[in-house]
């Protein structure tokens, strides 16, 4: 899987991918077809139940979507993952599989994994960049560095149980785990680094304690001892102070940066507005994006996320946008499958004898204790790989957990499991497809987009267009590819439809705000233009784009005091190219008020001595705000020279 992705889509992994696994399903389904015994025996176990109840919650959550096509891909997902569970954990039950095998196949998919980031290491050496710098460029096959490590980070466990397999295997496990580390340290994803802390650490509590304690209190000891370390090790990263002339620190520095936890506790607290907003149902499955921006930009610090140039589509917490979409009662259920599994590996780890089994079991259990963390950090339920590792790790615990408990099984029909399971993945494969058609011709407008072949643009957003694909992945509804081509075209109406449109699918995005009211403004609906732009700049008042398009229009309507009164709230660092013009038309209007109004002949005519040209009305401007004077207040206390 690590090796499947398409070039010529939006995103190049996660529908490839979500189709190779139905393909894969659909083998698994036929090689159980073929198997000559009429019945399944099946256990209606936790891990099978909320499974179930996830799929449920979030066919539940579509009728609430304000993007439905999102919202099926995003069910159809759900569909895929529970198939997978439960095919596996059938094959599992029935004998058709064993554990060993299953574990054996995942090693090879990490080193696969271990390959590619190799090869991406190489690629970047080969272009004469530095192998420990500028590490956010190496992402393999996986979309990004976080990602990457965490597929790292998740084939770990199969590495360490491996250990205990035929000398073969232990020298494929040693290598992936030496390499592992290396990659993880040097991609420096935090998340990651601290789950591979918490997965080590606990595992090494555990050697020790096996190997040289007996008794519980010097455990408790050398735990204290992590626990200082991990402290003291902390306030190394916070310490601003450290030297940044050695590698090692200015690799702490860049792993205490802030910057990016400080904007996921922004992402984090619009989300709970968002779930205040939407407590029960949700907002729908994939539509977090949607409704990210209603809650404001306005404390951001990133000039990109408030002027609407990069789309915050991810709450970087998996549980906060499992409660975000699908509601309560889907995010108790997600909570849930990682606290029964967590119960599931405790308990065999506590009641088997076999001191291999042991290690697997405490593996895991560490394992899930440190993924819990990087889903709190990161996103890895949105990618398919990720999802079935720890899938492959469920429905090995369930399988082992129900066998050891002796619980009563049931015998079910095989061709009642398999028309509802052919049933279900026939639908998800059929979304996934027509997505995929989707993405190809959404690649294909971007490149036209580029090129302004404003036509071609058009003729791919309708070639785009199905019933589960309206709005793109970074929330952008197609409406608005075509409205913007029309736009260009000087088609002012027929971009106001799509527009409007665009505007009915995401209500929140600044960008279609603004576009909304530019194509108003040259309509000559000066008042419809103004509703949009001040709509934008509620959600976004320091949203550059607006603010100065509705200085154009009171600049237009000779509202000279509104149009300074917009115009100020501007960061005077602003590299806009309307700023300087705009404010100094304000200006020149603001001073000549001023001074007439003033009547003080002196005053006047030094002003007219030093502003020579636009630039220096401008910096005069720029002083009082730098001195924290009005511009009236400011001009008043110039001293002209004798």
């Amino acid at each position: 899987m690590p090796l499947v992705f398409l070039s010529n889509v939006l995103d190049p992994f996660l529908l490839s991918r979500h189709l190779f696994t139905n393909l894969f399903l659909s083998l698994v389904l036929i090689f159980q077809l073929k198997n000559q015994s009429s019945s399944l025996t099946i256990d209606f176990e936790w891990n099978t139940l909320l499974f179930l109840g996830l799929l449920i919650c979030s066919i539940c959550s579509i009728f609430n979507a304000v993007d439905f096509g999102n919202s099926i891909y995003f069910s159809s997902k759900v569909t895929t993952f529970f198939l997978f569970f439960f095919n596996l954990y059938l094959l599992l039950r029935n004998g058709l599989l064993e554990t060993k095998q299953l574990i054996k196949s995942l090693i090879f998919f990490g080193i696969v994994c271990v390959i590619i980031t190799i090869f991406a290491f190489i690629n970047k050496s080969i272009n004469g960049q530095n192998l420990f710098r500028q590490v956010d460029l190496i992402s393999g096959t996986f979309g990004n560095k976080n990602l990457l490590s965490s597929i790292l980070y998740c084939s770990l466990p199969f590495y360490f149980i491996g250990l205990k397999y035929s000398k073969n295997y232990k020298i494929l496990c040693v290598s992936g785990i030496l390499l592992t580390l290396f990659f993880l340290v040097t991609l420096r994803s935090r998340s990651v680094l601290i789950a591979l802390i918490l997965f080590l650490s606990l595992n090494f509590i555990r050697y020790i304690h096996k190997v040289f304690f007996k008794k519980k209190f010097l455990v408790s000891i050398l735990g204290l001892f992590l626990l200082g370390s991990s402290i003291y090790f902390s306030s190394c990263l916070g310490n601003k102070n450290i030297s940044s002339t050695l590698f090692s620190n200015q690799y702490f520095n860049r792993i205490s940066d802030n910057k990016t936890f400080d904007a996921r506790v922004l992402f984090w607290n619009n989300s709970l507005k968002m779930i205040e907003d939407n407590f029960i149902f949700g907002v729908g499955g994939g539509n977090w994006g949607i409704h990210f921006p209603k809650y404001g930009l306005s404390n951001f610090s990133n000039h990109e996320i408030i002027n609407g140039k990069v789309i915050v589509d991810n709450p970087h917490n998996d549980f906060l946008k499992i409660f975000c979409e699908i509601g309560i009662f889907g995010f108790l259920l997600f909570a849930a499958i990682f606290i029964i599994n967590l119960y599931y590996s405790f308990t065999l780890y506590k009641k088997t004898n076999s001191s291999v089994e042991k290690n697997k079991y405490f593996i895991i259990f560490s394992f899930i204790i440190g993924y819990l963390f990087i889903c709190f950090f990161d996103f890895p339920s949105n990618r398919i790989e990720h999802q079935l590792l720890l899938i492959s790790i469920f429905s090995i615990l369930s399988y082992d957990y129900t066998v050891k408990s002796n619980r009563n099984s049931k015998k079910v029909s095989k061709c009642l499991i398999l028309i509802v399971s052919i049933i279900a993945l026939i639908t998800s494969t059929t979304i996934v497809l027509f997505r995929l058609n989707s993405e190809k011709h959404i690649f294909l407008l971007q490149q036209a987009n580029l090129s302004q072949n404003w036509n071609e643009v058009i003729k791919e957003s309708e070639l785009a267009e199905n019933y589960f694909y309206k709005i793109d992945t970074k929330t952008i509804p197609l409406n608005w590819y075509k409205a913007t081509a029309y736009f260009h075209l000087k088609k002012y109406k027929e971009s106001l439809i799509e527009y409007r449109k665009a505007n009915n699918f995401n209500p929140n995005n600044i960008s279609i705000l603004n576009d909304l009211g530019t194509n108003y403004f040259v309509l000559s609906q000066l008042d419809k233009s103004k509703d949009y732009y001040l709509k934008a700049l509620k959600i976004s008042p320091k949203y550059e784009e607006a603010r100065l398009n509705l200085v154009a229009i009171y600049l237009h309507e000779k509202k000279f005091d509104k149009a300074f009164s917009t115009i100020d709230l501007i960061n005077t660092e602003s590299s806009h190219t309307n700023y300087k013009r705009y404010l100094a038309s304000i200006l020149e209007q603001k001073i000549n008020k001023f001074l007439i109004a003033k009547k003080d002949t002196e005053l006047n005519t030094f002003l007219k001595n030093s502003i020579k040209t636009e630039n220096d009305l401008v910096t005069l401007y720029f002083l009082s705000k730098k001195n924290n004077y009005t511009f009236e207040e400011y001009i008043n206390n110039i001293k002209p020279k004798k």
